[in-house]
């Protein structure tokens, strides 16, 4: 058996891997940290290589490979795992490509600098391709060693045997610091370095993500699971086209940064909403395809009626035999009961299968009506919890602004009354060049400046009261619909379970029940701004709030 101790090359690595038996995930964090460690070779390359630069190859492609296969990693949803699976196939494609190029480049011109770089790229296909064959995890450790010197390679086959003693679960081998503390390993440093100083010095901030998402890598501190994974599977994003790229990444992770506390979970709400509209275009074509079955069964039924109508024509045929043989045989009595018991067992027969016949057809029809009821109302109460849970995730937001607002006024007004308690409320508000000693005439009225600063300091204490306001108001009008939502949703519930339960009949009165709780469903809703009640507000805040709403 291989020990951990004896991997220096890519043939131990492959027996160990065999032997082990890791999961798939820990396979794709590994060859990930492998490919990531030799990264700024390649995006040196594509800053410094003029040959790269003319054949318009960037560092792109393989940011975009590596990316791909850390979200895989992460992942938890088998549904996510299948989308990144696919979306690995395109980003080890366009890694494929660039590193064949690179390749190319390389056999042309004999620079060392460009075998280098080449086999970086190559690291990263191997590390994206690691997502659907495990085995690809040692082609990315070889080929990042294969893309530094022998000092450096033998450094990163250390740092890749340090992380399988420590191994642990994919978040315990992410956690981990990229780089190692050896002197050998400074050559990969020293390149990052420039390549970090090459772009900030460039005044051009379309990188600035992938900087940043580069350098908590070596710090074992990204974290942003959501935010990766929205990145790898965006429909959005043009790959083909970097400028138009990097602006969209940049977006999205600008989106996170502002917000990252309701970044996944509205969009977990909405998502929600579009599954719950989805099962009830779904409940709604299992409905008609039961209403298809039942129709099936009608005709089941009619054929039914027709044979019976035969079988009653045959018993009118067997009626008359009887007569014609009780006419001939009267003189034998004994034949003549036996006859008429079975005239009278045949006609029982009859009865029964009309009978049968009616109450099939009756209770065909209420098992119509009681799934197309309860099919319609379970996709509505799916909607109306989703829309509920919306309202109150806005409501919320609309709140903590508001607070956010009062004490902002807050720290506002104490400030203002600070100043002038620590200044002198009169000297604050004599013009400039006024000298209470001499008591001249520039000393009368209120200076130019103090009238300036009043105006300015009323008008935003006023501004900052109309949108605290407002955010009460948003919040009163979100939680007037969410309660309106959770209304409907109880009520209809209850409806569902009284038919469930069998408490309301299937009859006459059912097209009238409908009727009525949809009205009550589907009734307008109040939404908007809330209104106040009361008269005029004569304050000059509320005059501001009427000329700016205007």
């Amino acid at each position: 058996m291989v020990e951990i101790t004896d991997i220096i090359d890519r043939d131990s690595y492959r027996e160990w891997l065999e032997e082990a038996d890791l999961p798939r995930d820990v396979l794709v964090a590994l060859a990930f940290r492998s490919a990531a460690r030799v990264l700024p070779i390649w995006w040196a390359a594509t800053l410094t290589n003029a040959r790269l630069r003319d054949s318009g190859l960037t560092a792109l492609p393989i940011l975009r490979s590596l990316l791909t296969s850390l979200s895989f990693a992460v992942a938890e949803d088998t549904d996510v795992k299948s989308r990144l699976t696919d979306a690995a196939y395109g980003a080890s494609a366009a890694a494929s490509s660039i590193a064949s190029s690179a390749a190319s480049a390389s056999l042309s011109d004999s620079s060392h600098s460009d075998a280098d770089s080449g086999a970086a790229a190559f690291a990263a296909y191997a590390a994206s391709d690691t997502v659907s064959d495990t085995a690809s995890a040692v082609s990315a450790a070889s080929a990042a060693s294969a893309a530094a010197s022998a000092d450096t390679a033998a450094a990163l086959w250390s740092g890749l045997r340090q992380d399988l003693v420590e191994l642990g679960t994919v978040d315990q081998i992410l956690s981990r610091p990229l780089r190692m503390s050896n002197s050998p390993n400074d050559d990969l440093q020293s390149i990052w370095q420039s390549v970090n100083a090459t772009l900030e010095d460039s005044r051009d901030d379309s990188w600035r993500f992938w900087l940043d998402w580069y350098e908590r890598i070596l710090h074992g501190e990204e974290d942003r699971r959501t935010l990766l994974i929205d990145i790898a599977l965006s429909e959005d994003i043009d790959w083909s086209d970097t400028t138009a790229a990097l602006q969209q990444i940049n977006k999205l992770a600008d989106g996170y940064i502002s917000n990252p506390a309701e970044y996944g979970p509205v969009r977990s709400l909405i998502e929600d909403l579009q599954t719950a509209t989805e099962r009830a275009e779904n409940a709604s074509k299992d409905l008609q395809k039961t209403i298809v079955d039942i129709t099936s069964a009608e005709k089941s039924r009619r054929s039914v009626a027709r044979t019976l109508t035969q079988v009653k024509d045959a018993v009118g045929d067997a009626n008359q035999l009887i007569g014609e043989i009780t006419s001939a045989q009267a003189q034998q009595e004994p034949i003549t009961q036996n006859l008429q018991s079975v005239e009278a067992s045949l006609k029982e027969m009859e009865t029964a299968i009309a009978t049968t016949t009616e109450n099939q057809t009756s209770a065909m029809a209420a098992l119509a009506k009681a799934m197309e009821s309860e099919y319609a109302l379970n996709g509505n109460l799916r909607l109306w919890q989703a829309k509920r849970k919306l309202h109150n995730a806005a409501a919320t937001a609309a709140k903590r602004l508001f607070y956010v607002a009062l004490f902002v006024l807050g720290v506002a007004v104490v400030s203002v009354v600070t100043y002038l308690v620590l200044h002198g409320f009169p000297d604050t508000l004599r013009p400039i060049g006024c000298d209470p000693a001499t008591a001249s005439d520039a000393c009368r009225g209120i200076g130019a400046g103090a009238t300036v600063a009043l105006t300015a300091t009323l008008t935003l204490l006023t501004l900052g009261l109309w949108f605290a306001r407002l955010q009460m108001k948003e919040y009163l009008s979100q939680r007037h619909l969410a309660l309106d939502a959770q209304e409907r949703h109880a009520f209809l519930q209850a409806y569902v379970g009284l038919i469930a339960a069998g408490h309301l009949k299937i009859d006459k009165e059912a097209s009238r029940q409908v009727e009525i709780i949809f009205e009550a469903l589907f009734r307008p809703s109040q939404d908007g701004i809330v209104r106040e009640e009361g008269g005029i507000d004569p304050s000059i805040s509320s005059a501001l709030s009427r000329l700016v709403s205007r």
